[in-house]
């Protein structure tokens, strides 16, 4: 969205808060992202003992503002190797002269694991691991405000569902010491409804509704009167009433599997428009229902999966739910008789357990030795990769090349070759795990087999963006009694924004006055729609690619102006800071109906054709499971780790 100037002068575009942007001072062009055409040669050859304006590690990560993530320097590297132009300036990478017994390649919640398990199975072992980033987690990334008196999160949120875990994954949690049922105590589970914040605000916005309007209701409003005033047409009004509250069997004649074959083979927005028969405005309002879930619109999840997950229109189809259907996705089949509540949540999101994970890995990195005393400790960054430690973490290291040394069926050693201060340079190890994109590992592996790099390519990402935001109070959100604002627009950027989870523990302290400063959670998945998701995921990156921080920032200030508005917000005078948690490469895409219906769930599953391990290589992180969730990754690290 574009604003003329005197409404970025209404929404504080120009005013002094803390959203130091320090990419966009540097000179990154969006097709390559390359510094002069290639990162190394702007600088030298890596034989020349180049130097690169790399990310400064200096500062402690979790305090900077502005754009993070999967920020233009992380990634100007990875993005040269798949260009091709990396190699044609880099050289031969300068042996450091260094040897492990393992090497992991990505330092998220999967490469941490594997690094855990290796370890456990091998005490003694050395263990290198290495990460494009200026910080270690993935998607799981703290974010400070105030000198931590505010602690939130622009990645992976909570620990969901862990009745569902694997019997390897409760043992790491246990191990590090997480310990689940304390979150019952943590978690203020009665918080927003003993402060009257029971509703939420729907954003009704101009450019597509043709006129500016808010609609709040809570759990018990009904859809007519939450509606009454809304830029809809009546017709669409008594089609989303009838959706939500009285929705007719629009499958008359067909059995309980026939119905379901039936909702496998279409999107939710087919069965809206063609099943159903909904108004087109109903189509609109309801478009962005799945994104902050599935990372796509109803075009893109499947009506079965809509069906499982609760949406409206299904109920008047009496179907049985003893039992998920043949087509839902992984993560529905596999939580379908969990009902584990939301509050497994650390301050920062799963953002505690890694910080847990570098713990234990790593001695005398962060101080402390229990799950509370985590909350309210410095991590010291200069130890990760101290030449002392055991297990080394080695940020803003992108890795360019994995080979074997000789045949991989005989050879001894694997060589991983990395940028580090804008050189090429290169370590020897007995194994790699790669726990890193599936879609980058045929760019940077050049000796798997043809079929199994294939598979890793269609292991594409959907592009995620998580935003914490610091604002004076909450008195906004108390006068209109609200937990959150959301979007009803398909071309709205963020699906969403809510108050923090009430989460107190460590000596940490969640905000409880109105008055008090408190953070909002933002989240968006701008995948384009009208798309297939991969295709739109594709499609979305780019897009996202061409905006900058202030681009987001404006969003952002938008979307508070409008929903808050009634309330007193000022955006100009009431935002005091912005980290934003952009992931241009976000989550795993699960499979998904109508999508993938030729070889799911009978196979041959891409993720298990691009995780099998080759020579002294073995894959780990999400992709392998197609389920971007915390115990996928771990599952994931504790197999690649046996398949050594």
């Amino acid at each position: 969205m574009t604003a003329p100037r005197d409404r970025d002068d209404e929404l504080g575009m120009g005013r002094r808060i803390t959203r130091r942007d320090f990419l966009d001072g540097v000179a990154l062009s969006v097709g390559g992202l390359a510094l002069g055409g290639s990162v190394l040669s702007a600088c030298g050859s890596a034989g020349d003992a180049a130097t690169l304006e790399t990310p400064d590690l200096s500062p402690y990560p979790p305090a900077l503002t502005g754009m993070r993530g999967s920020t233009d320097p992380a990634l100007a590297v990875p993005h040269e190797v798949v260009d091709g132009a990396f190699w044609k300036a880099a050289g031969t990478p300068q042996p450091t002269g260094e040897t492990y017994d393992l090497v992991v390649v990505g330092a998220g919640v999967s490469g941490l694991a594997a690094a855990y398990f290796y370890r456990r199975e091998h005490p003694e072992a050395r263990v290198l691991m290495l990460d494009n980033h200026d910080d270690f987690g993935g998607h799981a990334r703290r974010a400070e405000f105030d000198d931590g008196r505010l602690i939130g999160y622009i990645g992976t949120q909570s620990i969901d569902s862990p009745s569902t875990f694997s019997r390897e994954t409760l043992g790491l949690l246990a191990d590090i010491g997480v310990r689940l049922d304390a979150f019952e105590k943590y978690y203020d589970q009665s918080f927003f409804k003993r402060h009257g914040l029971t509703q939420w605000a729907a954003v009704f916005d101009r450019e597509t509704w043709g006129r500016e309007h808010v609609a709040i209701a809570g759990d018990e409003t009904p859809m007519a009167e939450f509606l009454r005033d809304a830029p809809m047409a009546p017709e669409a009004k008594r089609d989303l009433a009838m959706l939500y509250e009285a929705p007719k069997d629009w499958l008359p004649g067909l059995t309980d599997a026939e119905k379901k074959e039936k909702l496998s083979g279409i999107t939710y927005a087919q069965y809206l428009q063609d099943v159903a028969r909904m108004h087109p405005d109903v189509l609109t309002y309801l478009y962005q229902e799945p994104a902050g879930e599935w990372g796509y619109g109803i075009d893109g999840i499947g009506a079965i999966d809509a069906w499982a997950e609760g949406y409206p229109g299904f109920a008047g189809l009496g179907l049985d739910w003893s039992r998920p259907a043949r087509h839902n996705s992984p993560s529905i089949r596999r939580g379908w008789n969990a009902d584990d509540p939301y509050i497994y949540h650390f301050p920062e999101g799963v953002a505690g357990v890694t910080r847990l994970l570098v713990r234990a890995l790593v001695p005398g990195a962060l101080p402390g030795s229990t799950m509370e005393d985590e909350v309210l400790a410095r991590l010291d960054y200069a130890r990760l990769d101290d030449p002392g430690n055991d297990v080394r973490i080695r940020l803003g290291s992108p890795v360019v090349r994995v080979r074997h040394v000789g045949a991989a069926a005989a050879a001894r050693e694997v060589e991983v070759a990395y940028v580090s201060d804008g050189a090429a340079r290169s370590v020897r190890a007995r194994g790699v795990v790669l726990a890193c994109w599936y879609s980058m590992i045929p760019y940077i592996c050049d000796e798997l087999p043809a079929v199994q790099k294939q598979a890793m390519r269609f292991m594409t990402r959907i592009p995620m963006v998580y935003a914490s935001v610091a604002i004076r109070s909450r008195r906004a959100f108390d006068r209109l009694g609200l937990t959150g604002v959301y979007t009803t627009s398909p071309r709205a950027f963020w699906s969403y924004a809510m108050l923090d989870y009430p989460v107190s523990m460590g000596g940490y302290e969640y905000p409880s006055g109105p008055d008090e400063p408190v953070l909002l959670h933002f989240s968006a998945s701008p995948t384009e729609p009208g798309m297939p998701p991969r295709e739109g995921a594709r499609a979305g990156r780019w897009k996202l690619y061409g905006m900058s921080f202030a681009d987001i920032e404006r969003e952002i200030r938008e979307l508070l102006a409008r929903g808050l508005g009634a309330g007193g917000f000022d955006p100009a005078a009431d935002i005091t800071a912005i980290t934003v948690g952009r992931w241009a490469h976000g989550y795993s895409f699960e499979y998904a109906s109508p999508w993938d219906n030729a070889f799911y769930p009978d196979g041959p599953l891409p993720g298990d054709v691009a995780a099998r391990p080759f020579g002294r290589i073995a894959m780990a992180g999400t992709d392998k499971r197609s389920r971007a969730y915390m115990d996928s990754a771990i599952d994931a690290a504790y197999e690649a780790v046996n398949q050594m």
